[in-house]
C-alpha cells in the first residue's frame, strides 16, 4: 500500500537527503582521484540498498517504508567515508569563496542544469502517459524507463569513473591539448561498451520479460523498451561520450541548450504523436526527445573550426561490430526464455569480443595487453 500522500512525500523527501548525501561524497571522491574509497562506498551502498529495501519491502510491503529504506541506505554508506574525505578546518577568505563560487556558477550549475531536463523528461512523460491511459499503463511504461534507465546509467557511470578522471589528470599533467585527445579516445570507449550493451539487451528482451517481470506487466516491456532504447543510449552517450568534451573545455552553457532543445522536442513530439499511437507515441517522443539533445551537442562538439579532432575509424567499427553482433543474436532471440538468455549472452559476448580483439577497436585490446605486460602501453 502507498499509504496516505503525505507519508509518501515526507519518505521521497527523506530518501532525497540520502541519495544527495551519498552524491556529493561520491563526488569528493571521484574529484581527489581515490578510486579505492569510491568503490567501497559504491559497494556498501549497494550492500545496505539490497538489504534494507528487500528487508523493508518484505516486512511492511509499504511503498514509502521502501523508499525511506532506500534514502538511509544511502546516508549510511556516505557517513561510512566521512571521516575519510573530511578536510581539517581552515579559514576561507571572502575572495576565495567568491571565486569558488563563481567557477560553479559557470562550470557546473549547467551541468546540474541539463541533467535536471533529462530527469524532468521521463517524470513528465509518465505523467502524460497516466493522464492518457491510466496508472496501469504508467506502470508498463516506468518499469521499461527504469530498466533500461538503470543499466545505460551504471554502465556508463562506471565509465565515467575511470575515463574522465584520466582526461583531468592528463590536461593538468601534460597539457589542454593532451586532455582533449583522452576525452576522444574516451568517447570511443564509451560507445564501445555502450552500443553493443543496447543491441543485447535489445535481444534478450523477450527472455528477460518472461523469466524477470511480472506477469501483470508482460506483454508490455517489450513493445516500450524498443521504443525507449534509441533515447536511453543517446542519453548514455550525451552524459559520458559527449558532455566530456564541453567538461574539459569548461564550457558547459551549450548542455543547458541542449537539455532545452530535447524537452521541447520531446513536448512537441508527444503532443503530435499521443492522438494517433497512445502511451506507444509518448514512448517514442522521449527517444526523439533525448536523440535531438545528442544531435544538437554532437554537432558543437564534432563540427566547425573549434571541433574535437577524434579519428572515426574506431565509431565506425563499433558500429559495424555491433551489426554483426546483432545479426549472430537473431536467430537465438526466438528460442525458450531460459535457452535464449545464455545463449544471447554468450554468443553476443564472443562475436562482439572476436571483433574487439581482432581489429583492436577503440584501443581496447592494447589496453588490455598492457594491463597485463605483455604489450606496449595503450595510446
Amino acid at each position: 500500500a502507498f499509504g496516505e500522500p503525505a507519508l509518501l512525500a515526507a519518505a521521497a523527501a527523506g530518501a532525497a537527503i540520502g541519495i544527495g548525501l551519498f552524491d556529493y561524497q561520491a563526488a569528493l571522491a571521484r574529484a581527489r582521484f581515490v578510486g579505492g574509497l569510491y568503490l567501497r562506498l559504491v559497494l556498501v551502498k549497494n550492500g545496505l540498498a539490497l538489504v534494507m529495501m528487500v528487508g523493508t519491502a518484505w516486512a511492511t510491503r509499504d511503498a514509502a517504508a521502501v523508499m525511506l529504506a532506500g534514502g538511509l541506505s544511502q546516508f549510511l554508506a556516505a557517513l561510512a567515508v566521512h571521516r575519510a574525505l573530511g578536510d581539517p578546518p581552515t579559514a576561507h577568505e571572502a575572495a576565495r569563496r567568491r571565486e569558488s563560487l563563481r567557477l560553479f556558477m559557470a562550470y557546473g550549475l549547467p551541468v546540474v542544469a541539463a541533467n535536471v531536463v533529462y530527469q524532468l523528461m521521463p517524470f513528465a512523460n509518465r505523467s502524460a502517459v497516466a493522464a492518457a491511459a491510466g496508472f496501469a499503463e504508467a506502470g508498463y511504461f516506468s518499469l521499461a524507463a527504469d530498466i533500461g534507465g538503470r543499466i545505460f546509467s551504471t554502465l556508463g557511470a562506471a565509465l565515467d569513473l575511470l575515463l574522465f578522471q584520466i582526461a583531468v589528470l592528463a590536461a593538468e599533467t601534460r597539457g589542454h591539448e593532451a586532455g582533449e585527445e583522452q576525452v576522444a579516445r574516451n568517447g570511443a570507449v564509451v560507445l564501445a561498451l555502450i552500443l553493443p550493451s543496447a543491441a543485447g539487451f535489445w535481444a534478450v528482451a523477450p527472455a528477460l520479460e518472461a523469466i524477470a517481470v511480472p506477469e501483470a506487466y508482460r506483454g508490455h516491456f517489450v513493445g516500450y523498451t524498443l521504443l525507449l532504447l534509441p533515447g536511453l543510449v543517446a542519453l548514455a552517450l550525451m552524459n559520458f561520450a559527449l558532455n566530456p568534451i564541453f567538461q574539459i573545455r569548461r564550457r558547459t552553457l551549450p548542455l543547458v541548450a541542449a537539455g532545452g532543445l530535447g524537452a521541447l522536442v520531446n513536448l512537441v513530439a508527444a503532443l503530435a504523436l499521443a492522438g494517433p499511437f497512445g502511451p506507444a507515441g509518448i514512448a517514442a517522443a522521449q527517444s526523439l526527445g533525448f536523440v535531438a539533445a545528442l544531435l544538437f551537442l554532437g554537432l558543437r562538439a564534432l563540427t566547425g573550426p573549434g571541433r574535437l579532432r577524434m579519428p572515426w575509424r574506431d565509431p565506425l567499427a563499433v558500429v559495424l561490430a555491433t551489426a554483426a553482433m546483432t545479426a549472430a543474436l537473431l536467430p537465438l532471440r526466438g528460442l525458450a526464455p531460459w535457452l535464449a538468455l545464455p545463449a544471447c549472452l554468450g554468443v553476443g559476448g564472443l562475436v562482439y569480443g572476436a571483433l574487439v580483439w581482432r581489429f583492436d577497436i577503440a584501443g581496447l585490446r592494447s589496453a588490455v595487453l598492457a594491463h597485463v605486460g605483455r604489450g606496449v602501453p595503450a595510446a
